[in-house]
C-alpha cells in the first residue's frame, strides 16, 4: 500500500465509533448531493459501522476513519469494500470542513490500491450521482474512468443519475450487479 500523508490517519472503525460517526452521517451539509441518504436514526448508523466491521473481519479491507492526526478530529470515511463478490466498492463521505483539501482522493487512491492488492481480479468500481461533481472529480483523479451512465432506479428523485466509474470496462451483466437489477 501507498505510504500514508502525514497530515491524516486511518483508523479501522469498531462499534466504540458510531456516536462520532452518526454526527457525520446526521449533518444535511454532509448529504447535500442526496438529502435522502442522510441519517436520521443512530440505527441507521449502528448497522452501517456494523457492516464496515463485518468488511474488514469477512475480506480484510473495508471503509477506514479518516481523522486528522494531530487533534483525531473525525474529517470523514473512505475505503472500498467487497460487494456480491463481484466488485469492490469505493465509497468516501466528508464533513464539508475537510472537502477541498485532497484528502478524499488521498485515501481513495490508497484504498483503491489495497482493493488491487487483495484482488486484482476484482473490478474497482464508484458509484455516484451525476450531479455530485466533486465526487465525481475523486473517482476521475484516483485512476477509474466511466464506464456507466443511466437513470437511478430507486432514487426519489425520478431525474438522478447514476454513474459507474471503474478501473476497467464492464459488461452489462456486471453493471446489472453492481447496481442490484
Amino acid at each position: 500500500m501507498q505510504p500514508l500523508p502525514d497530515d491524516i490517519a486511518l483508523h479501522v472503525p469498531t462499534s466504540d465509533d458510531v456516536g462520532r460517526v452518526h454526527e457525520l452521517y446526521s449533518d444535511p451539509d454532509v448529504w447535500r448531493h442526496a438529502p435522502h441518504g442522510r441519517h436520521v436514526a443512530v440505527v441507521t448508523t449502528r448497522r452501517m459501522v456494523e457492516r464496515w466491521v463485518s468488511d474488514w473481519e469477512n475480506h480484510g479491507l473495508g471503509s477506514w476513519l479518516v481523522e486528522d492526526a494531530v487533534t483525531g478530529e473525525l474529517l470523514g470515511n473512505a475505503g472500498c469494500s467487497l460487494r456480491n463478490g463481484a466488485h469492490w466498492n469505493l465509497g468516501y463521505r466528508f464533513a464539508p470542513a475537510a472537502q477541498g483539501r485532497g484528502i478524499a482522493t488521498r485515501v481513495a487512491r490508497l484504498a483503491l490500491a489495497a482493493a488491487w492488492e487483495k484482488d486484482p481480479g476484482i473490478p474497482r468500481v464508484a458509484s455516484i450521482l451525476e450531479h455530485n461533481g466533486a465526487s465525481v472529480a475523486v473517482a476521475v483523479r484516483a485512476g477509474l474512468t466511466l464506464q456507466f451512465r443511466g437513470l437511478d432506479v430507486g432514487n426519489p428523485d425520478p431525474s438522478a443519475v447514476r454513474l459507474l466509474y471503474a478501473d476497467r470496462p464492464l459488461d452489462p451483466a456486471k453493471v446489472r450487479l453492481i447496481l442490484g437489477h
